[in-house]
């Protein structure tokens, strides 16, 4: 094995370069053209003396082997963060689960040029301090140190723990519009100037098309930045927010809340995890529903929107299933599902559920 003199990382003896860092492991005489190991002082072709030579690295032993990555990191990991990692992994929670995250690379400008001046332990050194200024904040934002590469980290947030659930709480707020920013990142979270934004409307849209509809968004709004930058921007210091990570319990309906809220809460939970409810023992995912401000005449009939006059008559407990096409009465309106999902089946429309699983007239759902 041959040790890397600028990241002690081992690799295999054949290789020609770091599999970790990069770094050459071969030097070619600038005289003759004859490659020679980058620990060579001298050609051993023509005698030309290497300028820039490194140190032969030391034998790779037990006692001499470079510290496990892993133990590195822990050095730096908050004793807070360490928990929630601990119960993140122990209760299995994102297993099955799809997670949009943000993966951040940084490295250290300049840093080949000084390499070449330093002998490599001391350059060493100076990474592993380098190191703990890059990696704290990292950490004290929750996030998670993917891999330490010479003179860089890469770093992701959002998984294990999840951070900024936008989509959801925008949506359960009952905003009409959000969008994305592209900012220069300063030592705050998220408070750097605004070069560019760009809004989107929320409109009867669902958590699922609101994510995919902003990654779109906001790559297209960079790429218009650069083609053509714009001067920064403060950001007002009124009315900034960050929205709070989504429990799956809130995904538990409520039907004492009224029909609207219901309804925004079935889009901010669609396609996952999915709002539910429970009927005769089994969880039933409400994927999409329509608000109304009372159920249909009749089964099949024309439904009513919101903002009409509620038949105060047809109106019963929350909850309570108020005919044969699954219309739910809430605290104020009705919902009524129109895409459902049984556990263990694909989605399905509210007829072909009832099919399958009729719930009579009359039934409480919790």
């Amino acid at each position: 094995m041959i040790a890397c003199p600028r990241c002690t990382t081992a690799n295999p003896d054949n290789a020609r370069f770091c599999m970790n860092c990069g770094n050459p492991f071969i030097q070619k005489c600038p005289t003759c053209g004859q490659e020679s190991p980058a620990s060579a002082k001298f050609c051993w072709n023509c005698g030309h003396a290497f300028a820039q030579a490194q140190p032969a690295a030391p034998p790779m032993t037990a006692s001499a082997s470079p510290e496990p990555v892993g133990d590195r990191l822990e050095r730096y990991m908050p004793r807070e963060l360490r928990a929630k990692l601990d119960a993140a992994r122990s209760n299995r929670s994102m297993e099955g689960e799809r997670r949009i995250v943000t993966i951040l690379f940084c490295d250290v400008k300049g840093s080949t040029a000084m390499a070449e001046q330093l002998d490599p332990e001391e350059w060493a050194q100076i990474m592993n301090t380098i190191f703990e200024y890059m990696i704290a904040p990292v950490y004290n934002y929750e996030g998670t140190i993917a891999r330490l590469m010479g003179d860089s980290i890469l770093a992701f947030f959002g998984a294990p723990i999840a951070h900024e659930d936008d989509p959801q709480r925008a949506i359960l707020a009952g905003d009409e519009v959000s969008g994305v920013t592209i900012m220069r990142m300063d030592e705050g979270l998220d408070t750097g100037p605004m070069l560019l934004k760009r809004e989107l409307s929320l409109d009867g849209k669902d958590a699922g098309q609101v994510t995919e509809e902003l990654s779109v968004l906001g790559a297209k709004t960079l790429i218009d930045w650069l083609a053509s930058p714009t001067p920064a921007e403060a950001q007002p210091k009124d009315g900034v927010t960050y929205a709070a990570k989504v429990d799956k319990a809130e995904a538990r309906i409520d039907w004492s809340r009224s029909a609207e809220e219901i309804a925004r809460q079935v889009r901010a939970f669609a396609p996952a995890p999915g709002a539910w409810f429970e009927v005769n023992g089994e969880r039933v995912k409400l994927l999409e529903a329509e608000a109304l401000s009372r159920p249909p005449r009749e089964s099949g009939g024309p439904a009513v929107s919101t903002g009409e006059q509620r038949d105060s008559r047809l109106h019963g407990n929350g909850g309570e299933v108020v005919d044969d096409c699954l219309t739910i009465s809430c605290a104020t309106g009705y919902i009524r599902p129109l895409k459902v999902q049984r556990a263990g089946r694909g989605p399905m429309t509210a007829a072909e559920f009832l099919r399958g699983f009729p719930i009579p007239q009359g039934t409480i759902l919790s």
